[in-house]
C-alpha cells in the first residue's frame, strides 16, 4: 500500500484491479500523474512494491513525458501512463518512453500557471511516434524503449574503510558515544582490527588528569584497561582514534553483479555489504526516471569564456555605473551653476541698489555698513554678507556697467558668424538682444555674462585686473572653458589675454580640420608659453627640457590651460619593425584628441612638420579611440618664422600648431613693478603734450 497522503497509485490501482481479463478482450488505461509516483518511495516501500507489481504482469506500455504549466494550478511537469492487459507481440515485456515536453505552444493569455497549451498537431506527433516507435529499427531521439527488467535496483548498504588522499588508511578523532567498558573496546577491537588510541579525563583522589593510551589488535583489552585506569575513581570524559569508516547505500541496476559493482565504484577495502531484504529475503525496487534516459550531455562552457563573459559584464556594469556617476555629477553641476547664478544676479542687484541709491538720494558709504549689518542681522547663519562683501558687490557692478565694459559687450555682439576669433564667442553665453532698448539691453547682456562666474573668480579678477577689454576677455574665458581659481590665477599671471590678443598663432586647424573643431583648437593653442616656472638660466638640451617639464607637470598643465590630461613621456609608437619616440603626449578631454607635443631648442625648421605629420599618422591610425576626433601636433620651439612656418604647414593633412616657450619673463623680476605701465606712460606722454600746447 502506498502512504496514507498519496492517493494517487492507489487510484490507479482500483483502476487496474476492474479490468476486463485479456479473455474477455481486456482494458486499456490512461491516467495522468505528476512526477511523484514514478519514483516515491525506497525499496520495499509502498510506492515502490505497486511500480514492481505492474511492471512483473507486464501492464505499463507507455510514458508520455508532457510539457510543464499546462495546469491553471501548478507549473509542474506531468506524465500521461498508458497501461493494458492485452499488450501485442512487440510489447510485451518492453515499455516505451516518449519525451514530448517540446510539444506545445504558447496561450495568448496566461491563466494562472497555465501558459502553455497542447493543439492538435502535437497529439499527431505523440500518436504518431507510439504507433511507429515499436518497430524494429525505428529511430528518434524522443522515443525509447526498455526491457520491463531495466526499471528494478538492488538497494545494497556497504560499510568501508575510508583512505586519504596518499591512498593510506584515513583516522578521525572523536568523542566515545557508548558506554567506556572493556567489554564496549574489545568489540571496537573486533571490528576494526587496528590501533586504537584513547585520551581519558578522569577523576583520582579528588584531582583531574589525563590518562592515554593505545589498544592493539592483539592486546587483551581488559588487562590494557585495568592497568590505564586503575586508579581512576570516575571517568569525566573520553575521546578516542581510530579507523574512519563509512557506511552508505548503493543503488546497483538489476542484472549487474554486486560484488563487481562494488568493487568498481567504491574502489575501496570493504568491510561487508548487504541487499534489503524482506521476510529473510531479498528484494528488488523499482523506479522509472524517463529524465535520466532523456538526458543531453551539455559540456560545460570554457573557463575562458566563462572569465571572459564575466569581464565583459563587468565592464557593462563598470560602464553603467559611470553613466550613473555622471549623470549625478551633471546634476550636482548643474544644481550648483543655477545657485551660483542666482547668486550672483543677488550680488550684482545689491550692487545696483546701493549704487542707484547713492546717485538718486547722496548716500554716503556710511549705507554699505549699515546694509550688511541689517543683512547679517536678518540671515545670522548665511555667509556672504560681511562689510568688505558688501563694497565688492558695490564694485562687481560698476566695473560692469560702466561704458567701456559695455562698448566691448557691443562690439562681440556685432563679431559677424563665421569670422575667426579667438576668444569663445559670446552668443555661447547669452543670446544677442537688439532693438530700441539696446543700451539697457548691454547691461542685461552684462548681467547675464557674469552671473556664469562664480564670486571667488570676481573677487580675483576685480584685484588683478582694470582694462574692460582684459576683463571681458577672462570672464568669456572662464565661463566657457570651465577654469578653477586657480587656473585663472595661473592664466591671469602668465598674460593669456596678451598672447592670445596681440600674438598670433601659426597653425593649419582651418585647413585640416572641421570649422567648429578648428575654433576649439585654435582656443587650445597658444602663440607662446611661459615655461619660466622651470627656473632654467642657461642652454639646455632638448632632453633636459622634456625632464623639467615632466618633474613640474602640475606648473606645466595650468600653463597649457583647462582640459590637458597628461597621457605619458617618450611615448613608444611602432610601425613595422621600427619604432619612434613622441615626447609628450596628452588627451585634450573637451576636444576628444590626443595633443602630441615635440620640443625644440632651436629654432622652428620646416622639417620638423614632416615628422610631426608622420606621428601623427601613426597616432590616428593606431591609438586613436573610436570617438576621438583626429590627433593634433603642437611643435614647441625657441623661435619661430611665421612665413616659414605658413609654407611648411600648408600640405600637411594633419592638424598642426607651432608656438615658442619663453623660460624668462621680457622683464627682470626685480625690475618687475618698479618700472611706469604702458598705459602709465601714455597717460604721461599725454599730459605733456596738451601741457605744450
Amino acid at each position: 500500500m502506498p502512504r496514507v497522503n498519496d492517493g494517487a497509485l492507489l487510484f490507479l490501482e482500483t483502476m487496474l484491479a476492474k479490468m476486463a481479463p485479456p479473455e474477455e478482450g481486456g482494458n486499456r488505461i490512461a491516467i495522468i500523474f505528476n512526477g511523484s509516483p514514478l519514483s516515491n518511495g525506497d525499496c520495499g516501500s509502498g510506492e515502490s512494491e505497486i511500480r514492481r507489481w505492474i511492471l512483473e504482469n507486464d501492464w505499463l506500455d507507455a510514458i508520455v513525458m508532457l510539457p510543464d504549466q499546462l495546469f491553471y494550478n501548478t507549473g509542474i511537469f506531468t506524465y500521461v501512463w498508458l497501461l493494458r492487459n492485452d499488450k501485442p507481440a512487440d510489447h510485451k515485456g518492453r515499455v516505451m518512453l516518449i519525451d514530448a515536453r517540446q510539444q506545445f505552444e504558447k496561450e495568448p493569455k496566461s491563466f494562472g500557471n497555465k501558459r502553455h497549451r497542447i493543439t492538435d498537431d502535437h497529439r499527431a506527433w505523440i500518436e504518431a511516434r507510439y504507433a511507429k516507435g515499436w518497430a524494429k529499427g525505428y529511430a528518434d531521439a524522443q522515443v525509447k524503449i526498455f526491457p520491463r527488467e531495466d526499471f528494478a535496483y538492488h538497494k545494497v548498504s556497504v560499510v568501508f574503510w575510508q583512505t586519504d588522499e596518499h591512498d593510506q588508511p584515513a583516522t578521525v578523532t572523536e568523542p566515545y558515544q557508548k558506554a567506556f567498558t572493556a567489554a564496549n573496546v574489545k568489540k571496537e577491537q573486533g571490528f576494526h582490527e587496528s590501533d586504537l588510541s584513547f585520551r581519558v579525563r578522569v577523576k583520582a583522589t579528588g584531582k583531574e588528569k589525563t590518562v592515554e593510551f593505545t589498544v592493539k589488535a592483539e592486546d587483551n583489552v581488559t588487562k590494557k584497561f585495568r592497568e590505564a585506569l586503575a586508579d581512576a575513581d570516575e571517568t569525566l570524559s573520553v575521546e578516542w582514534t581510530h579507523r574512519y569508516y563509512v557506511q552508505d547505500d548503493e543503488y546497483i541496476p538489476h542484472g549487474e553483479g554486486i560484488e563487481a559493482f562494488l568493487e568498481r565504484e567504491i574502489a575501496k577495502p570493504i568491510i561487508r555489504w548487504e541487499e534489503t531484504k524482506k521476510d529473510g529475503k531479498a528484494i528488488l525496487g523499482y523506479e522509472i526516471l524517463p529524465n535520466k534516459y532523456f538526458y543531453r550531455y551539455q559540456p560545460p562552457t570554457p573557463a575562458k569564456d566563462l572569465l571572459a563573459e564575466f569581464w565583459k559584464l563587468e565592464k557593462e556594469a563598470e560602464k553603467m555605473l559611470e553613466g550613473l556617476k555622471a549623470r549625478v555629477t551633471a546634476a550636482h553641476i548643474s544644481a550648483a551653476r543655477r545657485i551660483n547664478h542666482e547668486l550672483m544676479l543677488l550680488y550684482w542687484d545689491i550692487g545696483c541698489g546701493i549704487v542707484e541709491k547713492q546717485q538718486s538720494h547722496g548716500w554716503g558709504d556710511s549705507v554699505v555698513e549699515q546694509i550688511a549689518a541689517d543683512l547679517k542681522d536678518a540671515f545670522p547663519g548665511t555667509s556672504g554678507f560681511s562689510r568688505a562683501n558688501i563694497w565688492r558687490m558695490r564694485q562687481f557692478y560698476l566695473v560692469h556697467n560702466e561704458p567701456e565694459f559695455l562698448a566691448q559687450v557691443a562690439r562681440e555682439l556685432g563679431t559677424q558668424p563665421g569670422l575667426h576669433t579667438t576668444t569663445p564667442s559670446l552668443v555661447q553665453l547669452v543670446p544677442v538682444i537688439e532693438g530700441p532698448d539696446c543700451g539697457v539691453n548691454l547691461a542685461q547682456v552684462a548681467r547675464e555674462i557674469v552671473s556664469s562666474v562664480p564670486w571667488g573668480h570676481h573677487i580675483l579678477m576685480l584685484g588683478r585686473l582694470s582694462s574692460p577689454e582684459e576683463r571681458f576677455w577672462y570672464l568669456r574665458a572662464t565661463a566657457c572653458f570651465g577654469w578653477s581659481r586657480n587656473v585663472l590665477l595661473n592664466q591671469i599671471k602668465a598674460g593669456a589675454y596678451e598672447r592670445a590678443v596681440t600674438e598670433k598663432k601659426t597653425h593649419n586647424f582651418d585647413l585640416a580640420l572641421p570649422e567648429h573643431l578648428a575654433e576649439q583648437a585654435d582656443e587650445m593653442l597658444k602663440s607662446s608659453y611661459n615655461l619660466e616656472f622651470l627656473g632654467l638660466r642657461r642652454a639646455v638640451r632638448e632632453r633636459e627640457l622634456e625632464d623639467r617639464l615632466v618633474s613640474r607637470l602640475q606648473a606645466f598643465l595650468l600653463e597649457l590651460g583647462y582640459g590637458f590630461c597628461f597621457v605619458g613621456r617618450q611615448h613608444r609608437i611602432a610601425l613595422g619593425k621600427k619604432e619612434y619616440f613622441i615626447d609628450l603626449l596628452f588627451y585634450h578631454r573637451f576636444l576628444k584628441a590626443l595633443v602630441a607635443f615635440d620640443l625644440k631648442v632651436g629654432p622652428f625648421e620646416p622639417e620638423f612638420a614632416g615628422k610631426m605629420d608622420f606621428y601623427l599618422n601613426v597616432l590616428n591610425d593606431k591609438e586613436r579611440g573610436p570617438d576621438d576626433q583626429p590627433s593634433i601636433g603642437i611643435i614647441l620651439c625657441a623661435e619661430k618664422d611665421d612665413v616659414e612656418v605658413e609654407y611648411a604647414l600648408r600640405t600637411k593633412a594633419n592638424p598642426i600648431g607651432v608656438a615658442v616657450y619663453e623660460l624668462q619673463s621680457k622683464l627682470p623680476g626685480e625690475l618687475q613693478g618698479k618700472l611706469p605701465t604702458a598705459k602709465q606712460l601714455a597717460d604721461i606722454v599725454r599730459a605733456e603734450m596738451e601741457g605744450g600746447e
